[in-house]
């Protein structure tokens, strides 16, 4: 119960801090997380804007024969095991894919303007749905948008929605694991704050307010560091990193990120971290109510690739960032990495081992040895690259980083 009332205490401070919300999309997401589909959300705050962002992917798999009878008791419990994986997967995203498609349905009933159009012909599948809702902008006659082939966008709305279904190509040999199609639902709100100011976090503040959470007895810590200048480059294929987040303009001269990484063991405990570091966020962004961030609260570990959780930006002429990302090695390892970045920021792919990283001249960290690339891959299931630009505004950020 003392749980439950912590949870909800801290959606209501993230409700607050974000748009009213809609009760058909607060629905949907109740729904998706009844049959265990969590949707992507992100809460963020910039320009003195306030919004909270949902992404929901779903797959639509092609229908299939359950493996026959081999008479092989080992290997027909293996295909049973098969079988049964593939048929909840499938059956959860095309309840997804249904909820979702019955809420944009409902939700074109209160739009202010919305755009619907659908082909279905010869084992094709296209379906757009495009909904502004809420009141238009005064000394305009409708929302901003623009069109391209059968896709409109909307720019300016309180509540912005698009749903992109599609059908996968066809082949000649098509497997359980193909898919048919894809549908791709995202849903924006967003508000003005009250007095429209805009601060950069004070990241050796925030990081003192849930500093007890990470010196709890089982989460193990160190100093991790990389650096690079222009003189290091890197092809746009290369691998060698499983993060790049890199500004185009202006171009960054030198870059270095300094940080901890901090590492748990145990699921149970990672878990609860997690969660205890969400609630700590969002009290300290109550706190500080015009902190520039973008936040998303995860509140359980899930395998896969390193994840953003918080982040605040400073767009000077040298990029200053402050990042925590999340990532689990199946439920043997559970890491944070709390990271400061001036400059560009770049993690080598051997990060869980490194002390330091300096221009391609590494160092591992006590009694760590250099990973293959077998294990590379195991802890690496995605890699990521994202790029900006932007026009140094030095006047937007009126509270200055404590170095």
């Amino acid at each position: 119960m003392k749980k439950n009332l912590i949870i909800a205490a801290c959606l209501g401070i993230s409700l607050s801090m974000q748009a009213q919300g809609n009760p058909k999309i607060d629905s949907l997401i109740s729904e998706l997380r009844a049959i265990g589909q969590e949707p992507n959300i992100t809460y963020s705050y910039l320009y003195g804007r306030h919004k909270r962002e949902i992404h929901i992917a779903a797959v639509h798999f092609h229908d299939f024969q359950p493996h026959t009878k081999t008479g092989d008791e080992r290997m027909d419990r293996i295909n049973a095991i098969g079988d049964s994986l593939f048929l909840n997967t499938k059956q959860r995203d095309e309840e997804v894919l249904r909820l979702i498609q019955r809420t944009c349905k409902s939700m074109a009933e209160d739009a202010t303007e919305s755009y619907m159009w659908e082909y279905h012909r010869n084992d094709i599948d296209s379906i757009r749905y495009s909904m502004a809702l809420g009141e238009i902008p005064e000394g305009k006659a409708s929302h901003s948008s623009s069109t391209k082939n059968h896709d409109v966008y909307y720019y300016d709305a309180p509540q912005i929605l698009t749903y992109r279904y599609t059908s996968a190509p066809r082949t000649d040999s098509i497997s359980r694991w193909d898919m048919k199609g894809m549908g791709v639902f995202e849903y924006i709100e967003s508000t003005d704050s009250v007095d429209g100011k805009t601060e950069y976090l004070d990241h050796e503040a925030y990081t003192r307010h849930i500093a007890s959470i990470l010196k709890q007895k089982g989460v193990e810590s160190r100093p991790i560091f990389f650096s690079h200048d222009t003189t290091c480059t890197v092809e746009k294929s290369n691998n060698n990193f499983v993060v790049r987040v890199e500004t185009t303009l202006p171009v960054q001269p030198r870059s270095e990120t300094r940080g901890t990484l901090y590492t748990i063991h145990s699921e149970e405990l990672a878990n609860r971290v997690l969660s205890q570091l969400a609630d700590a966020t969002w009290q300290y962004l109550k706190e500080h109510p015009n902190t520039c961030y973008e936040f998303n609260p995860e509140r359980k570990y899930s395998h896969g690739s390193l994840r953003s959780f918080f982040t605040s930006t400073r767009e000077t002429q040298v990029c200053d960032e402050f990042r925590m990302l999340i990532h689990s090695l199946r439920d043997e390892e559970f890491h944070i990495l709390m990271l400061h970045t001036q400059g560009d920021l770049w993690i080598p792919s051997e990060w869980p081992v490194l002390q330091s990283w300096k221009n391609g001249k590494v160092t591992y960290a006590r009694k760590a040895k250099r990973l293959t690339p077998q294990e590379i891959e195991a802890y690496t299931t995605s890699w990521w690259t994202s790029q900006k630009a932007y026009t140094v505004d030095e006047n937007y950020m009126t509270t200055e980083p404590q170095e």
